[in-house]
C-alpha cells in the first residue's frame, strides 16, 4: 500500500471512531471516556484527545473545585493502567462513581489503552466513605458533593449490552493500532520509559517525522529550554537531539526499503526531505550505502536466488 494511500486511510478510521463516540456521547448519552492511548496512537493526539475525559455532570462539578482533583484523577488513571487486566469489570472509583471499564489489547493481549463509561451510582458503602474524604481533603462541602452525587444515575445497563456498543470501537482501535505498528511505527526506541516527558517528547518527534522540526520549536512545544531538552537527550541517549531525529528518519527509510517497492522519491517526501538527492546523500553519508544499494542488499537477503549479485 502507498504510503499517501494509507496515511489517507489511517486519517478515515480515526474519522470513524471520532464519529462513533460522538454517537455514543450524544445519540446514546453513553459517558465514554479514552484513556492512556495518547502513547500509543501519538499521530493522532489531538483527534482524540477531546474524549480521554470523564464527560458526567458530576465528574465536571467536582474537577472544577480544585485542581488537584483533576491532576489526582490522571495519577489514578496510569495506577489503574499499570495493574488492569484484559477482561472488563464494573468498579467505583476514588471519587465514588461507577464505571465500566473496558481494557483494549491488541493481538497479542497487551494493553494499549482502556475505555471508561462512567456516570453510574457505584457501591453505596464505598462512596459515602469516598465523599467524607474528598470533603475533607480538599475543603469542599460534603453536603454539596452529595448533593451533585444525585445527578449519578441508579440504573446501569447490563454489562453485556454495553461490551455490545463498545465492541465496535474496540476492533476499531485494534485495527488502527495494528496498522500503526506495521507501517507508521517501524522505529521501536529502547529510551522510552525513561521519562514521562521524554516519551512524549520522543513520540511527538517520531509522529512529525516528516516536519524536520527544530530544537528550539521542540523546546518552545513542551514549554522546557533548548538546555534542558539537549540535557534530557544526551543523558538518555548518548546523543544530540539532531543525530537523534535524523536517525529516526533513517530507521524509518529502511524499513520501506526492505519492505516495500514505494520509490526513493516517496521515501524521500514522507520523511520530509526537499529532494531525492538529497536524501540519498544523507542517507548513504549514515549507513554507507545509497538506498538503492540498501534496499538491493536486504532483498538479497531475503531472496538470495532472485539476485545475481549482491554488495
Amino acid at each position: 500500500m502507498q504510503l499517501k494511500v494509507l496515511d489517507e486511510y489511517l486519517k478515515d478510521l480515526v474519522e470513524d471512531i471520532i464519529a462513533y463516540i460522538r454517537h455514543l456521547r450524544n445519540e446514546l448519552d453513553i459517558c465514554i471516556s479514552l484513556n492512556q492511548f495518547e502513547k500509543v496512537f501519538a499521530p493522532f493526539t489531538a483527534d482524540i484527545r477531546p474524549y480521554c475525559f470523564h464527560d458526567c455532570s458530576y465528574c465536571r462539578y467536582v474537577r472544577q473545585l480544585n485542581v488537584e482533583i483533576s491532576e489526582h484523577c490522571s495519577s489514578r488513571k496510569n495506577k489503574l493502567y499499570e495493574k488492569i487486566g484484559t477482561k472488563p469489570f464494573f468498579g467505583t472509583c476514588w471519587l465514588g462513581v461507577g464505571e465500566y471499564i473496558f481494557p483494549i489489547t491488541d493481538s497479542e493481549e497487551r494493553i494499549i489503552g482502556f475505555i471508561s463509561v462512567s456516570g453510574y451510582r457505584g457501591d453505596p458503602e464505598k462512596a459515602d466513605k469516598q465523599t467524607e474524604k474528598i470533603a475533607h481533603r480538599y475543603q469542599i462541602s460534603t453536603e454539596a458533593i452529595r448533593k451533585m452525587q444525585s445527578s449519578l444515575r441508579r440504573d446501569r445497563p447490563p454489562m453485556e449490552s454495553i461490551q455490545t456498543l463498545l465492541m465496535p470501537l474496540s476492533y476499531m482501535f485494534t485495527l488502527l493500532y495494528s496498522c500503526l505498528e506495521n507501517y507508521f511505527l517501524p522505529f521501536r526506541d529502547s529510551n522510552l520509559g525513561k521519562s514521562h516527558l521524554f516519551d512524549s517528547i520522543l513520540l511527538f518527534v517520531y509522529a512529525h517525522i516528516e516536519t524536520h522540526y527544530k530544537r528550539s520549536e521542540i523546546a518552545r512545544h513542551f514549554s522546557i529550554s533548548e538546555s534542558t531538552l539537549s540535557r534530557m537527550f544526551r543523558s538518555y541517549t548518548g546523543s544530540t537531539y539532531n543525530n537523534y531525529a535524523n536517525a529516526m528518519r533513517f530507521d524509518a527509510a529502511k524499513v520501506y526499503l526492505s519492505n516495500t517497492d514505494i520509490s526513493i522519491s516517496e521515501i524521500s517526501d514522507s520523511l520530509g526531505y526537499a529532494s531525492s538527492t538529497y536524501f540519498s546523500t544523507a542517507f548513504k553519508k549514515h549507513t554507507g550505502h545509497t538506498p538503492e544499494e540498501y534496499r538491493t542488499k536486504e532483498k538479497s537477503l531475503l531472496h538470495p536466488d532472485n539476485v545475481s549479485q549482491s554488495l
